[in-house]
């Protein structure tokens, strides 16, 4: 029952505090040159990389990571797909601290 909500703009922002939250919450203990380490294995860059040797044929182009841009969604959705999420999620986002984007109709 228990959820800890990250969001992508506070890895951004405040790294280490949020891998600090993440670490508290999964109960373990890291140093901090071990937390250092996970941090750096967690990058980006390490994501990409991983991803591409790991690329599988069958999906082609697609990737799970994209260019590790904090607000780049506004390039890739469209205004039809930001409303259909915030439609849905509307709840989830405000106790995130997410503001609507869209209009109430797409």
């Amino acid at each position: 029952e228990r959820v800890l909500f990250v969001r992508y703009e506070d890895l951004k922002s405040s790294t280490l505090e949020t891998f600090r939250r993440i670490v508290d919450f999964c109960g373990l203990r890291l140093s901090d040159e071990e937390l250092g380490d996970f941090i750096e294995r967690s990058s980006f860059q390490n994501m990409r990389r991983a991803e591409e040797a790991g690329t599988d044929s069958e999906a082609g182009d697609m990737r799970f990571t994209r260019k590790g841009v904090v607000g780049d969604w506004r390039n890739e959705l469209s205004p039809e797909s930001v409303w259909v999420i915030e439609d849905r999620y509307r709840s989830l986002m405000a106790t995130l601290g997410y503001q609507p984007n869209s209009d109430d109709t797409p």
